[in-house]
């Protein structure tokens, strides 16, 4: 252990420019990894049965599949912020725990990798692995299940939302919920349609007179434009005789 404990040590960056280097390295690598894992789980785990079959061994991944695939997305929040069944509003809204711990397990390899390069990324990874999901929990709750709070209203959140928005509307794209860089580099981002536009902005996703809802709103307007009718010419009414 405290061969371990030494080697660690060594490993840690001795000047000003060493730890911010590593610092900003570990806080890029953990989005864009976080980024993609959350994009890969998101959909071989819980919209698409893409693991080996062998895997479904395990009663956890059906269960995943059924609580978001089938009964999150086909059975309940047809309306995205609101839905009426008691049991079906909070039904995978959070990961659990106990979900959290499989996902840990299976890039344990990988942390332990980054932390034996460098200790500073590898608790950077850590923390930030922690930080993921009680934003996933808060940000995906707060989504389907209004609250009167302060972050609600700022222009990170509404990205998000608009985001994930598009999610329900076309289920095959847009997995990332709260790290949404993965899908812009795999391709997978919905394109908005004007009913979706529309939508958003009741939700209050988009602010119509602000730049990107103006950006939206042109984005969304007929390319074709209507020709304007003019009424056809009337015949000239007959010369009445003078008395």
């Amino acid at each position: 252990m405290q061969v371990v404990l030494d080697y660690l040590i060594a490993q840690l960056p001795t000047t000003a420019l060493g730890w911010t280097a590593h610092i900003g390295i570990g806080a890029v690598m953990t989005y864009v990894v976080i980024s993609f894992v959350e994009h890969w789980i998101h959909k071989n785990m819980m919209h698409f049965k893409n693991l080996p079959n062998f895997a479904y061994v395990l009663p956890v991944f059906d269960y995943l599949w059924n609580e978001h695939a089938v009964l999150h997305h086909g059975k309940y929040y047809k309306q995205f912020d609101y839905e009426p069944d008691e049991d079906g509003k909070h039904r995978n809204l959070t990961t659990s725990m106990g979900q959290q711990v499989q996902i840990g397990l299976v890039i344990s390899p990988f942390i332990l990798l980054v932390t034996a390069i460098s200790p500073v990324v590898g608790v950077i990874f850590c923390l930030g692995g922690l930080a993921h999901v009680v934003a996933w929990n808060t940000i995906h709750t707060q989504m389907h299940i209004p609250r009167d709070v302060w972050w609600a209203k700022t222009t990170l959140f509404r990205r998000l939302a608009f985001h994930h928005f598009m999610h329900h509307r076309a289920a095959g794209n847009n997995m990332n919920v709260v790290c949404p860089f993965a899908d812009f580099v795999l391709g997978t981002v919905a394109t908005p349609r004007l009913g979706d536009v529309r939508e958003t902005m009741r939700l209050g996703y988009v602010v119509p007179r602000s730049p990107r809802g103006k950006k939206l709103q042109a984005a969304m307007a007929p390319r074709k434009k209507y020709a304007l009718r003019t009424p056809a010419a009337q015949p000239a009414a007959p010369l009445r005789a003078a008395a």
